[in-house]
């Protein structure tokens, strides 16, 4: 008896000896943004940088559920995407092109094309790298674009999606 108790209690003092950490502010992370038609979901989380900073990750498109005026959009957002000054990665798709997965830049409230891709489940890679004090870098798939970026945009990560569900995997945030 005393030998079983001896080794719950070394098993309890290892348990307890292993480090804790909360969720870091810098760290990977997986959301599961599912939106019905005509709504949005929305994740957020600090980014702490005092200059550059690198964002990478996967999207997964899982089900478009377009709604009437509201696009199928998964969002990667440095800076509250309410904002004029967010910046960032749209992955949308447009009802005049449903096989297809539009990537847009997002900046200064205006929403760009620059790439586009076949609809399908597989994930798509992608980078967001602030590579100065005043250019986003945008990467996905084989796609790139540049951004302005206003310096007040890189203290928020925002993860969202609107009209389906996409999946955020492995987003990691870096300096750059």
């Amino acid at each position: 008896m005393l030998c079983r108790l001896s080794r719950t209690v070394i098993l309890f003092a290892i348990v307890v000896a292993l480090p804790v950490s909360a969720q870091p502010a810098q760290g990977a992370y997986y959301f599961d943004c599912d939106a019905p038609a005509t709504r949005f979901s929305l994740w957020k989380g600090p980014v702490n940088s005092e200059s550059a900073v690198r964002v990478t990750g996967l999207i997964e498109m899982v089900e478009a559920r377009p709604g009437k005026g509201w696009f199928p959009v998964a969002s990667v957002v440095l800076g509250d995407p309410d904002a004029a000054s967010a910046v960032g990665l749209q992955v949308l798709i447009d009802p005049r092109s449903p096989k297809f997965l539009q990537l847009a830049s997002l900046a200064a409230g205006r929403v760009d094309v620059f790439g586009k891709i076949p609809k399908s489940s597989s994930p798509i890679p992608f980078t967001l790298s602030l590579e100065s004090p005043n250019k986003l870098t945008i990467a996905a798939s084989d796609s790139r674009s540049s951004v302005a970026v206003d310096d007040a945009a890189v203290s928020v990560l925002s993860l969202a999606c609107s009209s389906g569900e996409f999946k955020f995997v492995d987003v990691l945030v870096q300096p750059n």
